[in-house]
Parts: C-alpha cells; structure tokens; sequence
C-alpha cells in the first residue's frame, strides 16, 4: 500500500517530487490503507477527466491532501449536480472549477471528508463501483455524456452489466444502492438521510433552487458562469439574501430590472456581499453630495462601488481630494465614480506631484476634467507631456489638461502636437518602452484600452477614461 500511495500515485500520477511526496503522506494518512489510496487514484481520475492535469493538481500542495481525501462519489455527484438542469456549467469547466481554492467551502458542505479520514465502512463499495462505472462510460472509449449516464443505469436492461461491475456487497441488502449510488436530480433533492447525508441533500436542494431562481426569475442566462467566479453564490439563500438584494437595487437605487441581470454578471461577488454594507456605501454617497438620481447610473456602471470598505478605500479618497481642493465632492465623484476605489498613495498621489510641476492650474484642471487621474501616469500621462515639452517644444504650463489626454495617439499626435501624422510620436513611444516602469501603480484597479470618451447612463455624464477605465477591485 505505501508503494502504491507514494512511487505510484504522488510521485508517478502527480510526478511530485519525493520531499513533497512525503509531506503530503503525512497530512494525509488515508492514502496508507487500501481504500484510501483507491479513493485518491479515483478522484484524480475524475479530475482528469474533466480536463485538470496532474501537473495544476500537484501545483497546489496545500490542498492536494484534502482533495485527496474526499469521497469520489461524492465529487462525481457535485459534478452530475453542476451539469444538470440548474447550473448547466459545460463539463470541460468543471475540473478547473472544482480545483480553484474558492471551492473549498463548497465542497466542505456536499463532499466533507469522510470521519477518520479514512472514508472506511461497508457502504462506500457500492458507489466506488459505480463511480468506476461511470467514469468508463464518460471517457475516451464509450463518451457518453454525463447527463444521460443516470437514467441510462436506471434502465431494467442495465442489471446485467451493473452486476458484473458492481455486484452487491455480501451483507448488505441491496434496497436503494442503486439509486444511491448514482446521481440523479430527484435524489439530489429528495434525500431523507439523517445526519451528514441529510444536510447534503438539503444543501443540495438549496444549490438547485437558488440556481434555478438565478436563471428563470433573475433572468441570468448563464448562470454557471457566475458560479464558476464566486462559488459562494450557489449557497446563498433565495428568500434572506438574494430577493432583498434585488429590491435594494431597484427600490432604493432605482435600478431598472432589466439591467440587475447585468450588474450580477458584471460582479458576481454583490451577491455574497452584506446588504448592510451596501446600504452604507449607497448612504455615505447621498452623504458625499451624491445625487438620488445619478446613485442608478452610478451603480449601474460601477457595481463593485457597492463591495468596498468606507473607511479603508473611500474616506482616504475623500481626504485627499478635499486636500487639493476639491470642494464639490459630490460632483466630482458622480463624474468619475472609479476614483473612490483608487490608492492614494499609489496612483492618485504621484499623478498630483506629477500635474503640479506641469501644470500652472492643477486643481483647477482636476476639478474641470476629474478623468485625469484615471489615465495611467507612465504610459499616458508622462508620455504626451514629455513628448511635448522635450520633443516638441511646446509650452505646456497653460494648456487645458483635457486637450493633452482625451485624443487618441493619432489624434493627439495630429491635433495637439500638430504632427503631419502619428509616426513620430509612436516612434517616440516605442522608445520609452524598453525603459523601466514603475511597479505598484495600481492597487485597486485595472487598465483596459480605448479612448477617452464621456459616457451617458441614464441622463447623467459619467467621465470614463477607455483607456485606463477601471474595475474597482474591493
């Protein structure tokens, strides 16, 4: 048994490397005993199956063991579950879903490591076999898809088969293996088991509600897409949490709801978010000067607004930009949202330094045109600035910050620098980039690319900058 734990599963299977190999036996003793290091060979078949490779398996050592550990049955149910009717997540997304460290409370609740680790005891044959039944069926040779595998072992003309492959226990009675053993919706939801097998299936029954109230009531179309970013969703009570979600959205903030589907979508994670905590950020805007009626476009086109932490990422925000000036912060805010997510000390600081020493009127071109500190300082800002004081000549002191950003590089090389066309500045360009960049510019935020436009949402202008619009990351 150890060899076949150690030579053949961790180090042959998963090709760890012996001093790993070894930790790994010892956070998880099952792989010792005949069943257990059966049960290991089975779920990482499984995963295989579903496109994860012993190599991302091995990577994540920590929780090797644990996965390891769990009852294959188990998995395959989870993954019969997340194929079905509810979720409707494609097989080949599966594997890497159930791999991600995201997981881990959900597989605590409806695959829990088996008391002693061991996963021992005379009921687990039969669904073993199954499973290995079942995984034959689903692989290269016969590729039949998994959600017909069920009622195809349910059919009188699969007993012969069943018995040469998963004969009945000696001793055991035989009533209900059967339907145990293999995944179906209406055992997933109708499970009557006392203790451990009980409150799976009652989460199960949950999972499936809350996916199906997702989809028909919600109106998410995809809603495997949305569990696969925060798998906490699928646990998260319909009637405590997602319904009054919802209503927060549309009575409080205005929000058509036809755009709520969207904004789920868009950030899952509100869905896992206190609602209180929500609440409070929606008041400490009105408090701000945030208008009732621009809070819909707001949130609408930033929803991860709603997920950050007052005192941590909007009051230091605040703070600053009183501090250089800003009076209407109300304003300011509802012309660039993204801005109360941003690090002071990493991105909206340097950026002021920066304007300071080029610009005559910093605070007032910040406070004309808020979009300037959404552009990315190295790549964007320095570059035209430097391109035309030192390249161009031009005095750059009093000219508007707006005329120097909001182009395109081809416009801004025709308009501002009055180029014959955009050769020279991206020549320009291309040489900065072999010099080294500044790390740590941004905290909370990420730059996608495009130009500067002003987006209307609702009747109310939003400065975004498409260039550097970001995704406030609380």
């Amino acid at each position: 048994v150890l060899d076949r734990a150690y030579t053949e599963i961790l180090c042959g299977s998963l090709k760890l490397r012996k001093y790993d190999a070894r930790k790994v036996l010892r956070t998880c003793p099952n792989l010792l005993t005949t069943r257990g290091s059966s049960s290991a060979e089975e779920v990482i078949h499984i995963l295989s199956s579903l496109h994860v490779s012993p190599a991302s398996l091995s990577r994540d050592k920590a929780s090797l063991p644990i996965l390891l550990s769990r009852s294959p049955a188990a998995l395959f149910r989870l993954i019969a579950f997340l194929s079905g009717d509810g979720v409707r997540m494609p097989v080949d997304r599966i594997g890497p879903f159930l791999r991600r460290s995201e997981c881990a409370t959900l597989l605590d609740r409806v695959a829990p490591i088996p008391r002693g680790g061991s996963g021992g005891g005379e009921e687990e044959e039969l669904p073993a076999a199954l499973f290995r039944l079942i995984a034959f069926l689903s692989g290269d040779g016969v590729r039949m898809p998994v959600d017909r595998i069920g009622p195809f072992l349910r059919r009188s003309e699969c007993a012969t088969l069943l018995d040469r492959v998963a004969p009945i226990p000696r001793g055991g009675s035989g009533d209900g293996e059967e339907e145990e053993g293999v995944p179906s919706m209406e055992s997933l939801l109708n499970s009557a088991q006392e203790g451990v097998e009980a409150e799976i299936g009652r989460t199960y029954k949950q999972m499936y509600r809350t996916a199906i109230f997702l989809r028909e009531e919600v109106g998410i179309d995809d809603v495997g897409k949305v569990i696969r970013t925060t798998p906490d969703i699928l646990m998260t009570d319909v009637e405590q949490r997602i319904i009054p979600f919802f209503d927060f959205l549309c009575d409080d903030l205005g929000i058509d709801e036809e755009d709520v589907p969207k904004i789920i979508e868009s950030y899952p994670a509100l869905l896992v978010t206190e609602l209180e905590e929500m609440k409070e950020v929606w008041e400490y805007l009105l408090g701000l000067g945030v208008c009732v009626e621009s809070c819909a476009s707001i949130f609408r086109a930033f929803p991860s607004l709603l997920a950050l932490d007052i005192e941590g990422d909007m009051m230091p925000v605040v703070e600053f930009l009183r501090s250089i000036g800003v009076t209407n912060i109300g304003r300011f805010i509802t012309r660039l949202p993204p801005v109360l997510g941003y690090s002071v000390e990493n991105e909206l600081r340097p950026k002021w330094e920066f304007l300071k020493n080029v610009c005559q009127y910093a605070s007032f071109e910040v406070r004309r045109f808020p979009a300037y500190f959404s552009y990315p300082l190295d790549r964007v800002i320095m570059n035209r600035y430097e391109y035309l004081r030192e390249i161009k000549g031009i005095p750059v002191r009093l000219l508007p910050v707006d005329d120097i950003l909001r182009f395109g590089d081809a416009d801004f090389s025709k308009s501002v620098a009055k180029d014959l066309n955009g050769a020279a500045y991206s020549k320009f360009i291309a040489s900065r980039r072999s010099k080294p960049k500044r790390k740590g510019s941004q905290k909370k935020v990420v730059a996608d690319g495009g130009n500067m436009e002003t987006r209307r949402t609702g009747g109310v202008a939003i400065e975004v900058d498409e260039r550097s619009s970001r995704r406030i990351q609380p």
